[in-house]
């Protein structure tokens, strides 16, 4: 990935989609299919989804199964090294230049 690409993924975060699935099964196969794709917007898919349904604070709310902790470990871990590796940060960089980019472009 090159620093422009990495840009636009990053210019692209709040529009990109949750993965959406009726149980937790079939999410952790969605899950597991989006991280055979090895595409970054298929990993943040799988971030964005597990932030969120974390967050859900609603009767319904389930909580993540351990493979669903497991794949967006590995999905983050993967995304921030390529983000890291294209734009010349460190890994531990990655979120605090996403907030400031994000902040200052959209």
């Amino acid at each position: 990935m090159k620093i422009n690409d990495a840009l636009e993924v990053i210019e692209r975060l709040p529009y990109i989609r949750t993965i959406q699935a009726p149980n937790d099964k079939l999410l952790e196969s969605l899950f597991e299919e989006a991280m055979a794709e090895e595409d970054c917007i298929e990993r943040i898919k799988i971030i964005k989804t597990c932030y969120i349904r974390r967050r859900d604070t609603s009767d319904k709310a389930r909580p993540l199964t351990k493979k669903m902790l497991e794949i967006e470990r590995r999905a983050q871990q993967l995304f921030y090294t390529e983000i890291a590796s294209a734009l010349k940060i460190d890994e531990r960089e990655v979120d605090a230049f996403i907030q400031k980019h994000l902040a200052e472009n959209i």
